[in-house]
């Protein structure tokens, strides 16, 4: 999706979770900076593939208007497919590290080449640098913020940070898998149109409704990937794996089955999941999200309605194995699908 009133449209990975106390999206380890993607179009909505371009991205507070308290530029290539990645905070980490995230709300203001290019607010900010500046995290111990089954976190190639639960004696990610890259930095393809995705003969990652990042499902609900990427074994961070067919079969008996698993997975309540979400306790803090998928034709469904995840086991080519949870039940099921589709993916600890 294009969008020809501004030159580019933003990616904020990592930075759109809901505020500490509420939901939490990284926990403990401080990161270096926060995760920022964006892709560069010219005023026809082509990509500006291949261009030095200069950008300045500045944090305000208070509002859209307000006065800017942080502030970095950068000279920089964009990607073959028009993208920029960088991690925000550290061209000035003393300074960046001084932002009190407790005293917001902020907004994260984008300038391409000079001109104003957009301003977006950040909804919250994670945990690690809100606890950090605001001195929060006994507090947030005291009050049982921090699952007691919390394993620290993971961070992918890309700097996207993953909290991870343990759960038995598995350790899970607690997030969907989001980054474009595989583990060795080699870019994944994201075919945009219908089209592309139908013909890609290759690994795919997309987002839904979009070829390309966007700030709810990048972050939220995290990508969607084809089987082929999932099959090059470099999808998840160093020492992570996509799980096989046996280790999610393994966390089902855990939970006491397929027929109360999936409830016991999934977030409750309805911020993502639509109504009614039926028996939907995440007792584990697995916070299983409704990402929907793309099938093999390219277009979009369900999502906030189903969630899929792929496994790492092949059924009867082209199909492969993967598990899903719907709003309807607490049910987990099992199935098979063409390896074409795109499926949210959960990594395991190896």
């Amino acid at each position: 999706m294009k969008n020809k009133s501004h030159p580019f449209i933003v990616s904020l990975a990592g930075l759109m979770v809901c505020m500490v106390l509420n939901e939490i999206s990284g926990f403990c380890q401080i990161p270096n900076g926060l995760s920022y993607q964006t892709v560069l179009y010219n005023a026809s909505g082509n990509v500006r593939a291949n261009a030095e371009v200069s950008i300045t991205i500045s944090i305000l507070q208070g509002s859209a208007a307000g006065s800017s308290i942080y502030s970095e530029a950068h000279n920089l290539t964009t990607s073959g497919k028009g993208s920029i990645n960088l991690q925000l905070g550290a061209a000035e980490p003393a300074d960046f590290a001084d932002i009190d995230w407790g005293q917001g709300p902020y907004f994260l203001k984008t300038e391409v080449d000079g001109s104003w290019a957009g301003t977006v607010q950040l909804l919250s900010v994670p945990y690690a640098l809100y606890a950090e500046s605001s001195e929060t995290l006994d507090l947030l111990e005291e009050l049982d913020v921090i699952p007691e089954n919390f394993a620290g976190t993971v961070t992918d190639i890309e700097g996207n940070v993953y909290k991870t639960i343990t759960i038995g004696t598995q350790t899970w990610m607690a997030e969907n898998l989001r980054t474009v890259h595989f583990n060795d930095s080699t870019p994944i393809q994201y075919p945009d149109s219908d089209i592309e995705w139908q013909n890609e003969t290759g690994s795919a990652v997309c987002f839904y409704g979009y070829g390309l990042p966007n700030t709810y499902t990048s972050v939220t609900c995290g990508a969607l990937y084809n089987y082929i990427a999932v099959y090059s074994d470099k999808l998840c961070p160093a020492g992570w794996r996509v799980p096989t067919y046996n280790e999610w079969g393994v966390l089902a008996d855990y939970l006491g089955g397929d027929e109360v698993a999936g409830g016991k997975l999934k977030e409750s309540g309805t911020t993502h999941w639509e109504s009614p979400n039926e028996e939907a306790t995440n007792e584990i803090n697995f916070a299983a999200l409704p990402g929907g998928y793309r099938n093999i034709s390219g277009s979009y469904a369900a999502i906030g309605n189903l969630g899929y995840w792929w496994t790492a086991t092949i059924d009867i080519p082209p199909e492969a194995s993967f598990f899903g949870m719907s709003r309807n039940n607490g049910e987990l099921y099992r199935g098979a699908m063409d390896v074409r589709s795109g499926f949210s993916v959960r990594c395991i600890k190896e």
